[in-house]
């Protein structure tokens, strides 16, 4: 099982524009991946956020830290099935190491 919160910083290569959003990703082995992403959030939250999820993952409350994921980023929440076909196989290249 891993955990992982963070931010990350999109920027059109066409217009140039830029926007950081808060992400946070659940993979709970095999092809159990779910995420979610928002628009940034202000640093106090994104504490409160890693730390409610932080202690529910140490917790092994895996079904809480699905529960936050969808609340913390307003139900903005996705699994493999979202992705092309072609990402979805990046994406278990990167989580699952042979």
């Amino acid at each position: 099982m891993v955990l992982k919160i963070g931010r990350v910083r999109v920027k059109s290569q066409l217009t140039l524009a830029s926007q950081t959003f808060v992400f946070g990703a659940l993979h709970l082995g095999d092809h159990n991946v779910s995420a979610g992403v928002r628009a940034d959030m202000a640093d106090d939250v994104v504490t409160a956020m890693e730390a409610q999820m932080g202690h529910a993952f140490d917790s092994a409350e895996f079904p809480e830290v699905l529960r936050l994921l969808d609340q913390w980023l307003q139900g903005r929440t996705y699994s493999l099935r979202h992705l092309f076909r072609d990402e979805q196989e990046a994406v278990m290249k990167h989580w699952v190491k042979p």
